[in-house]
């Protein structure tokens, strides 16, 4: 009777609602952030990767350089000729660079595209991406307590939890009042036993006392108890 009773368990599917919608949103613009970020990460990384094809390549010419220096120098007899091996070796070893800098340089600009959503064919796949904006360093104060508080109250992952947690607490509350409920149920059905117990111990009471005057009237009837009514 009492189950299911009170404004908690009524509006329990209303307020799972509201709150599974603002998780919802909150789960949005998570994922906003995150692809927002990754894809910074990603253009970030095009432009190392860039940076580094550039110093693999400076690093080439200055082994070339090198190799050439070499060359005329043992022409004139002041260098002996090892030392053309060991430069050719060196201009070897940073043209492999180049090549590895070069692959890098190309796999960072695919995982950018991907990020980017590029349908396949689309002639961004044959483009360089052009990495126009630079790293700067902006020195800043920081108050490491405020941050903290903003990151707590606007974090859309923090957000989506208290919310989560809020739908647990509210279904425990609702469980609970479920079995408030089925225990108020539970006396009421013991105190109903109890009164139709007292009841008939009345009624016995009255029928012994009955039975007991017409004993004593002598009029020689015999009393019965009555039993329960049969329909």
């Amino acid at each position: 009777l009492l189950k299911g009773f009170g404004s908690t368990v009524t509006t329990e599917n209303l307020v799972l609602a509201r709150n599974d919608y603002e998780i919802s949103l909150a789960d949005l613009e998570n994922t906003t952030e995150i692809t927002m970020e990754s894809i910074e990460g990603a253009y970030w990384n095009v432009l190392a990767a860039r940076e580094q094809v550039r110093i693999s390549q400076l690093a080439l010419n200055r082994a070339e350089d090198l190799l050439e220096l070499n060359r005329k120098k043992v022409e004139v007899g002041t260098l002996a000729p090892i030392e053309i091996t060991q430069a050719e070796a060196g201009v070897a070893s940073e043209i492999e660079s180049v090549i590895a800098a070069e692959a890098t340089l190309e796999d960072t600009e695919d995982a950018l595209r991907e990020l980017l959503a590029s349908p396949a064919g689309d002639p961004m796949w044959e483009r360089r991406i052009l990495t126009t904006d630079r790293p700067l360093f902006d020195a800043r104060e920081v108050d490491v307590e405020a941050a903290i508080a903003m990151a707590m109250e606007n974090r859309s992952d923090l957000i989506s939890t208290r919310e989560s947690l809020n739908n647990s607490e509210l279904v425990e509350q609702v469980a609970r009042d479920h079995r408030v409920g089925e225990g108020r149920v539970h006396r009421l059905h013991r105190h109903l036993v109890l009164v139709d117990t007292l009841r008939e111990a009345e009624l016995f009471v009255v029928f012994e006392r009955d039975r007991r005057r017409a004993g004593v009237a002598g009029a020689g009837h015999r009393l019965e108890r009555p039993g329960p009514a049969l329909v």
